[in-house]
């Protein structure tokens, strides 16, 4: 099902260019932006949705919250430490972000980008995933 989405999703971009607000609602925006970050199957496209998402954030077109989930996904798939601390995995009952590029301004980014400080989140991850 994933493939399907993203192949959809990547005929729609390439032929309208990124769904800002002044195209979908902020839920569509949300849908579009949760579709682009799973898109597991093509990490390129993945890849170049971050450059379209980043402008349409810069433009006020876009939530600065999927800009980090989207940022880390990408990270992580590289191989790199996360920025926002978003991407988070379970592994024998025990759940975290991994690696994290300077654990120290992490909230500071997290607030820049409109997220909440990481101890709430992974409060809220632990109670989601009962881990």
């Amino acid at each position: 099902m994933e493939a399907g989405n993203t192949r959809w999703l990547k005929e729609t971009i390439n032929a309208h260019g990124w769904p800002g607000f002044d195209r979908v609602d902020a839920e569509g925006s949300d849908h579009v932006c949760l579709l682009v970050t799973d898109a597991d199957s093509d990490p390129e496209f993945r890849r170049s949705c971050l450059r379209l998402l980043e402008e349409a954030v810069t433009a006020g077109q876009a939530s600065a919250r999927w800009l980090a989930h989207l940022t880390d996904r990408v990270r992580v798939h590289d191989g790199r430490p996360q920025l926002y601390a978003t991407q988070y995995a379970v592994f024998d009952g025990i759940s975290g972000a991994g690696p994290v590029e300077d654990p120290d301004g992490l909230d500071r980014r997290r607030a820049e980008m409109g997220l909440d400080p990481v101890a709430e989140y992974d409060r809220r991850v632990r109670d989601q995933y009962e881990v």
